[in-house]
């Protein structure tokens, strides 16, 4: 693809991500197989080692999802992005990146009730220290920061009551 900084937004809203074809396709097409095959036993050892350029198996990477990971990373002015199969499996990976043991988090008191779940009971046993905040109070977040503080995590938008809460008044 051409250098994405050269290119209009317009321009980058239709050809960001996009590589030649070898066949001359204009659009990526979608590759619909689970694995790849490698060109040789040493071209498979390079993939699985991390040292050769290609795909191994789906789950791992894929041309069409590089594609579309590609085009969001030039769209937002990124180096690269990553895609996920769901809202959650970002999440978590978010977590799982940047928390460890002994590490704390400022979270919104407000989030999905997964995301609550996640931490409390998988992170946290894991030793994730967690401090559920509002965050729409810059005061009460900056009063949770420790210095084993490794992610703040805010989700938006945020809402103050839940709809049970607001149908019962």
């Amino acid at each position: 693809m051409k250098d994405p900084k050269n290119l209009s937004f317009e321009s980058m809203c239709v050809h960001a991500g996009i590589d030649e074809d070898e066949f001359g396709a204009v659009v990526p097409p979608i590759y619909q197989t689970s694995t790849f095959k490698f060109k040789s036993a040493q071209h498979g050892a390079a993939l699985f080692s991390g040292e050769g350029k290609g795909h191994i198996y789906t789950r791992m990477s894929n041309p069409t999802i590089e594609a579309m990971e590609d085009s969001v990373a030039a769209l937002e002015g990124g180096v690269k992005a990553m895609g996920c199969a769901s809202g959650m499996a970002a999440i978590n990976t978010v977590f799982a990146t940047f928390l460890g043991a002994g590490s704390h988090i400022v979270c919104s008191q407000a989030v999905y009730g997964p995301t609550n779940t996640l931490l409390r009971t998988v992170f946290a046993r894991f030793g994730v220290e967690i401090s559920f905040v509002d965050t729409t109070n810059s005061e009460d977040v900056k009063a949770a920061m420790k210095e084993n503080t490794k992610l703040v995590y805010v989700e938006t938008p945020v809402i103050q009551h839940s709809p049970l809460q607001t149908w019962q008044k």
